[in-house]
């Protein structure tokens, strides 16, 4: 028996770049890469500096090679200054990427406008299809081949509980069809895209909520807690090892047992 083909590794010569790094779940998935075999990882963040540079300082004590970048992803253009400053700083291509970066308004939909839902789609939706075409494209160009996109969508993709969020709902079912449509665009240059979708997680995207709802759809969750965002990093951390090397084009969903919406649920 060779025990070392049974190895649970990371892809070597790996940099990993997560998006929204520095926020509440990306923050932990960065500390979990960090541990578990990531030689080089960029936190890129929008507008929190300080709590980059504060995680980098952190990643850093652990000996690991640790950017901070400013991501603009309001054009390919501007996407594609922002992956060549990345690779610069960092002295490799990218060969895996996590975003975990969203926003998520909870307004009724008596009260939601356009621009909100403009809003939403352009941070959750659009941003996303503007890093991941660039980055993906580039690994083709650079011949980075066993590379990985991990992006967060939300139970509420497949399963929206609440006129409430419904802008937020419909960017999360986008991202669920997107991480589908490329698996197949790119499986034939060694690039798999994997969807995570977190039920009730515990993070700041919470404080919105109207009074009562948190504690109300806690209530129908089997596990009856929330989760936590070091929960969902140890999973997306095994995603980007070889145990799924033979999985792409799917949706994991990490929500401690919910079920599907049904007209009792009021």
């Amino acid at each position: 028996m060779n025990k070392s083909q049974y190895l649970i590794k990371m892809r070597p010569g790996n940099h990993i770049l997560v998006l929204g790094g520095s926020g509440g779940i990306g923050s932990e998935v960065v500390r979990a890469l960090a541990v578990n075999g990531a030689e080089i990882i960029t936190i890129g963040y929008g507008g929190n500096r300080a709590s980059a540079e504060a995680l980098k300082q952190e990643i850093e004590g652990l000996g690991i090679q640790t950017f901070i970048a400013q991501v603009d992803r309001s054009s390919l253009s501007a996407m594609e200054a922002t992956v060549e400053a990345i690779v610069v700083q960092a002295g490799r291509e990218i060969t895996g990427v996590v975003d975990a970066i969203g926003v998520s308004p909870n307004t009724p939909f008596q009260n939601l406008t356009l621009e909100e839902v403009d809003r939403v789609y352009s941070v959750n939706v659009r941003g996303c299809v503007a890093s991941t075409k660039v980055i993906a494209e580039r690994m083709i160009t650079k011949g980075i081949h066993d590379a990985i996109f991990v992006i967060i969508s939300s139970t509420n993709g497949d399963n929206s509980f609440s006129a409430q969020s419904l802008a937020y709902d419909m960017s999360k079912s986008s991202l669920d069809n997107l991480v589908v449509s490329l698996a197949e665009e790119y499986a034939s240059f060694g690039i798999r895209f994997i969807g995570i979708a977190p039920g009730w997680i515990n993070t700041g995207m919470n404080d919105t909520l109207p009074e009562g709802m948190l504690d109300r759809e806690v209530g129908f969750i089997y596990m009856s807690r929330q989760g936590e965002p070091i929960e969902v990093a140890k999973f997306i951390t095994g995603v980007m090892t070889d145990a799924c090397s033979y999985v792409t084009g799917t949706t994991f969903k990490i929500d401690g047992g919910y079920p599907r919406r049904n007209p009792s649920r009021k």
